[in-house]
């Protein structure tokens, strides 16, 4: 698979030139800049992501990625053994504030493209996922929010597209105004499996801190250098290896996500401009992983 995902980087800059002017008073900011970890403020804002993964070297584990391997009795994943997959997954999600400070509700909706070394190449939708965030707490320093959020199985289990059962996801989500240009944010979210195969499921517990700092700050652009870590620990389940057989997937993941968030348009003060750019890289920290690196772009836009 092609390594280089600089041409879908230029795209996004280019879409983001497309996107039409927003007026200052709509660039309502909230210091978040994150581009991995869930983001505590509620916020309108739709948001088109484009994430390229490579070396899932164990693909059904815990049924997190895609189910339990279809070479086993009675398993509804892919047909063959896999020894990695690489992956590409495109996400247009939309987030609506239905009460100001109080509650929002989201949904999103992923397109995966996978490209395994033994079973075949895929392209589809995969598991839609939507929910609701509550605001526990809010002032000019820091946010607190419960989110809830449930994956449905819209995604073709059999080719590697969704993992054939619906998952709940209860989250708490922080965001710490340390200055004028420094945000800390952290999450805390519990994927748990409702159904699945056999004993194959795991309950992830993830969990991660990320800080960003508004470098630039000019009148037509911003510069938001961030820095996130993000674990995955797994409480249960098992995986197939195809070096051993099956094993169980009790370990915890860890990966350093570095990337830049490009504000376009006038922003407040807290560094938020209402549209954006992201752009980032991930590596895995870990013997076990998910995947080897990932690169991620994002376009946002606050309305």
């Amino acid at each position: 698979m092609n390594r280089g995902p600089i041409a879908k980087i230029l795209l996004f800059f280019w879409c983001v030139n497309l996107l039409p002017s927003t007026a200052k008073a709509q660039l309502s900011g909230d210091g978040t800049n994150v581009g991995y970890i869930d983001s505590a403020p509620l916020r309108n804002q739709a948001r088109f992501r484009y994430d390229a993964a490579y070396g899932n070297t164990i693909p059904d584990w815990g049924e997190f990625f895609y189910p339990k391997c279809g070479c086993l009795p009675n398993a509804p994943g892919p047909p063959l053994a896999e020894t990695n997959v690489d992956y590409q997954e495109f996400r247009l999600h939309f987030e609506h504030v239905l009460a100001e400070n109080l509650f929002s509700v989201f949904a999103e909706l992923p397109f995966r493209v996978v490209n395994p070394t033994v079973n075949r190449n895929a392209g589809g939708i995969s598991d839609i996922n939507a929910g609701v965030k509550v605001s526990l707490y809010d002032d000019t320093q820091q946010n607190l929010t419960f989110q809830f959020r449930t994956y449905l199985p819209t995604g073709d289990g059999s080719r590697g597209l969704g993992n054939e059962h619906i998952s709940l996801e209860p989250a708490v989500l922080y965001l710490r105004r340390l200055s004028e240009r420094t945000t800390l944010e952290t999450e805390l979210r519990d994927f748990i499996p409702i159904g699945g195969t056999d004993n194959w499921p795991a309950n992830v517990l993830r969990y991660g801190v990320g800080i960003s700092h508004l470098m630039y700050d000019g009148d037509h652009a911003q510069i938001s250098p961030v820095a996130e870590a993000v674990g995955w620990s797994m409480l249960n389940g098992r995986g197939l290896d195809v070096a051993t057989g099956p094993r169980d997937t009790e370990t915890t993941i860890v990966n350093l996500k570095l990337g830049a968030r490009i504000g376009f348009g006038r922003a407040t003060r807290s560094g938020t401009p209402g549209r954006s750019l992201y752009v980032g890289y991930g590596r895995s920290l870990t013997g076990t992983r998910w995947y080897d690196d990932v690169f991620r772009a994002e376009v946002r836009v606050l309305y």
